[in-house]
């Protein structure tokens, strides 16, 4: 308790500067560094979940846009695969052997393929072929056989079972290597593969359809992919990847297919969650396949923003600090200067009262304080001349009164009564002495 009570006192007594720091410090710079704060923190919950909301909305469209071009896809080809023109030449190459009649068959199917992708599938990059029961692959620009091994193959054997249901299959990709002369890069195309059927139910056929990843993606894919390190993913109801865009095929598609059952408790909501090793991702349900949508992006991407608004905030408290110094250090100065120059003024005083020169520029109390001092020396100074007049009057009449009371007859009175008593008792010599001194008095009169 002592303590304290001597650490406040002693903060009383410091001079006007430091307590203008202290109080300044306590109560301005200190609160609004807190309020910095506040803001700081409340900043970057807005802004992580404005990210989240923004990638959230341009995953939907992703998802709306893939939707949409398979939706195409399956309408233009069913449009085909029911025309009868197709379905003639279909059966006309699985009854011919070589002659011109499966020529000519495999010619218009192919012609039939070539202007459905130039004219409808076009706008969705897709590619189209056929692959027959006899193992002929016809395509824009194929008329040959395939020499891909299908037949067995359980995932052919899926796309037979059903039908003209839609069938999402990464090995088809092996029949379009076929039809052309560059590499095709894995996971870069959606596969689609649909039965071909007549009217009587009849297969005759499998119809193969790729489907560009860039139409799919969009433009989208630029703004929720910072510095290539965002990844999008399309996995099937089995689990098995069909799509990815700038993707990790090992350690995070492991981690994605684990989160699997989360994906399936909402499919028309989109799911959020985070991986073990430090991903965030987005996962919502196409419409067809039961294919899931999924964006992986590292939760640091996040966190960039909110470190960018630390950065700034800390430069603000950092700057409002200095600024703060300096102006208490000026003002703090500049009001505490009239006050130590009058201290030395008055201590260098012979008599303590002094005059003081009002200083050009200081503060209003400043200069109340000084024209009061002023007056109240020059009030000091005529009281203390008025008390020196009334003292030097006070003694000179004391001395005129003593003055008054001293007179001959009273001295020469006392004088002859010690010369008398000096006689009574034979002391000649004082007698004389005295009645030398004393004198006759009537000759003082």
């Amino acid at each position: 308790m002592e303590r304290e009570r001597s650490r406040h006192f002693s903060l009383k007594n410091k001079s006007i500067r430091t307590q203008l720091i202290v109080y300044m410090g306590c109560f301005v710079v200190l609160p609004l560094c807190l309020a910095l704060m506040f803001l700081n923190i409340y900043l970057q919950r807005v802004t992580t979940e404005n990210m989240t909301s923004y990638d959230s909305t341009l995953l939907s469209q992703i998802k709306a846009n893939g939707d949409q071009m398979i939706e195409v896809t399956n309408y233009s080809t069913s449009m085909m695969m029911t025309s009868k023109s197709v379905l003639e030449n279909l059966h006309t190459m699985a009854r011919s052997g070589d002659s011109y009649d499966l020529y000519r068959a495999k010619t218009e199917l192919s012609a039939r393929l070539s202007e459905m992708e130039s004219s409808v599938l076009n706008a969705v990059g897709g590619k189209i072929a056929i692959l027959t029961n006899s193992g002929y692959l016809i395509g824009a620009h194929n008329l040959s056989r395939t020499s891909v091994d299908y037949e067995g193959q359980d995932w052919y054997q899926q796309i037979v079972s059903n039908g003209r249901k839609t069938t999402f299959c990464t090995e088809l990709q092996d029949f379009f290597a076929e039809m052309t002369t560059y590499p095709i890069r894995e996971y870069r195309y959606l596969y689609i593969g649909r039965s071909v059927l007549d009217y009587s139910g009849e297969k005759l056929g499998v119809l193969l359809i790729q489907l560009s990843g860039t139409k799919i993606w969009g433009k989208f894919t630029q703004a929720m992919v910072p510095l290539d390190e965002g990844t999008f993913y399309i996995f099937d109801g089995s689990r098995e990847m069909q799509m990815e865009y700038n993707g990790e095929k090992d350690r995070l598609v492991q981690l994605l297919i684990k989160e699997e059952p989360v994906w399936r408790k909402e499919a028309d909501t989109i799911i959020q969650g985070v991986l073990k090793n430090g991903y965030k991702y987005m996962a919502v349900s196409m419409e067809h396949g039961g294919n899931t949508l999924v964006y992986a992006v590292p939760a640091r991407v996040y966190l960039e923003g909110n470190l960018r608004i630390s950065r700034n905030i800390l430069g603000m408290v950092l700057l409002l600090i200095a600024a703060t110094i300096i102006t208490m250090i000026y003002f703090s100065r500049k009001l505490s200067r009239p006050l130590t120059n009058l201290v030395e003024n008055l201590e260098n005083s012979e008599n303590g009262i002094l005059k003081i020169q009002e200083p050009e520029q200081s503060f209003l109390e400043i200069h109340k304080f000084i024209a009061s001092y002023n007056r109240a020396g020059l009030r000091i100074e005529e009281l203390i001349e008025k008390v020196k007049t009334e003292s030097h009057l006070k003694e000179k009449a004391h001395y005129e009164m003593l003055m008054s009371q001293i007179s001959p007859h009273f001295i020469f009175n006392t004088v002859n009564s010690i010369r008398i008593m000096a006689r009574e008792e034979q002391d000649v010599r004082t007698s004389r002495a005295l009645e030398s001194l004393g004198g006759d008095p009537a000759r003082c009169l």
